[in-house]
């Protein structure tokens, strides 16, 4: 009951409790008069909560299937360990190769200008798997974080499918705020929107690690 608010006014909707049906109404018609500009329409807890419900079963579904992706990039990143020693005698050999270039050089039988060339490509290619081996070999932290952040709002959520009604843990647990313009148009604002936004991005950063 107190994280519902007016989407008109946006004051703290006041909770009837008491009644035999209970119900959210504005406070705002109450406290100016007729200076207030929203509506004395009560909204019935169970349509605002039916209608909460339904939108945190559909951003669950949608926070799993992005942990889903998220795990696929998790094994797929775990499994580029094993690339380790072959990305460093890759290393090794461009290393060499560069040496023999400037050798090459030094001994005139490349110019000066093809040199530089050879030199800055090889740079480029030994930079590149560089990086494909600290990928390889740093586990990454926030990949880590975000994972376990995600597998417990769905822990949370298993009892949610089961249940009519949100409970209070619940609640608690997902719901930030509620804004009521009318009884079609309820926003819903979750504790793990950030969550999404830091998935998405984690996923786009891995992608581009991976490829």
């Amino acid at each position: 009951a107190d994280v519902v608010y007016c989407g008109n006014c946006g004051l703290k909707m006041d909770y009837k409790g008491s009644m035999s049906k209970p119900y959210f109404i504005c406070r705002h018609k109450k406290q100016v008069g007729t200076a207030s500009t929203c509506s004395e329409h009560r909204y019935y807890t169970e349509i605002v909560e039916s209608a909460v419900r339904s939108v945190l079963l559909k951003q669950l579904t949608e926070l799993e299937l992005m942990n889903v992706k998220i795990q696929s990039i998790n094994k797929r990143m775990s499994g580029d360990k094993n690339d380790s020693p072959k990305l460093k005698k890759q290393i090794d050999a461009l290393k060499n190769d560069k040496t023999t270039a400037y050798e090459l050089y030094a001994n005139g039988r490349i110019s000066k200008e093809e040199y530089i060339a050879k030199r800055d490509s090889i740079k480029e290619r030994i930079s590149k798997v560089e990086k494909k081996l600290m990928t390889a070999e740093t586990p990454s932290l926030k990949r880590s974080e975000l994972s376990r952040s995600t597998d417990r709002y769905l822990e949370l959520g298993k009892d949610l499918r089961a249940s009519k009604e949100l409970s209070r843990e619940q609640l608690d647990a997902f719901i930030d705020k509620v804004i009521i313009h009318d009884e079609k148009h309820i926003e819903v604002i979750f504790k793990f929107s950030d969550l999404f936004e830091e998935l998405y991005k984690g996923a786009q950063e891995e992608m581009v690690e991976c490829s």
